[in-house]
């Protein structure tokens, strides 16, 4: 099986919002609502949206495995706090199960020593099980709550989980 990361450009943005809405539609009724489902992508997932997260310094990579498109991520520096955010994980339902997951936290992880970056974290719904597990296989621990507004009277009510970045 051959894994490959590809920094996404914005001439990539349909094959991310593709994969955005083939994912969230697999895997997220049951969690929220498809009518959440369906906000979110048209939120999160605008054009516009993500070219400006581009040219404010958020990385998209594409995961394809064996030349197919099979996932996303992104992430971005908080200079501030010197930590990095792991924004979005995304990996289709088929290729779960095969430690792509791991790949993809471990490519942002590798950023994180390359650049001395103490700490990465990422928020992830409460409700989300399968998720927290990979999360805390990989050495995530639950740090807070947050429960966010994220309009139209929907909420994200998410887990934040750190990760120390030791190696």
């Amino acid at each position: 099986m051959n894994v490959r990361f590809h920094k996404a450009m914005p001439g990539n943005i349909p094959l991310i919002q593709t994969l955005a809405k083939d994912i969230w539609n697999e895997h997220y009724p049951g969690i929220i609502s498809k009518e959440q489902i369906d906000y979110m992508l048209n939120v999160m997932y605008a054009t516009k949206r993500i070219e400006e997260e581009m040219k404010l310094g958020v990385v998209y990579m594409l995961i394809k495995v064996n030349n197919a498109p099979a996932g996303y991520l992104s992430y971005f520096h908080e200079k501030a706090d010197n930590r990095v955010k792991v924004d979005k994980i995304y990996l289709k339902k088929e290729f779960h199960g095969r430690g792509i997951g791991q790949q993809m936290l471990d490519h942002v992880y590798k950023k994180c020593v390359q650049m001395n970056i103490p700490s990465l974290y990422l928020n992830v719904n409460k409700k989300n099980e399968k998720a927290i597990r990979a999360y805390e296989r990989f050495g995530f621990v639950k740090s807070g709550e947050i429960n966010k507004d994220v309009g139209e009277g929907f909420f994200m009510d998410d887990f934040v989980m750190t990760c120390a970045v030791t190696r």
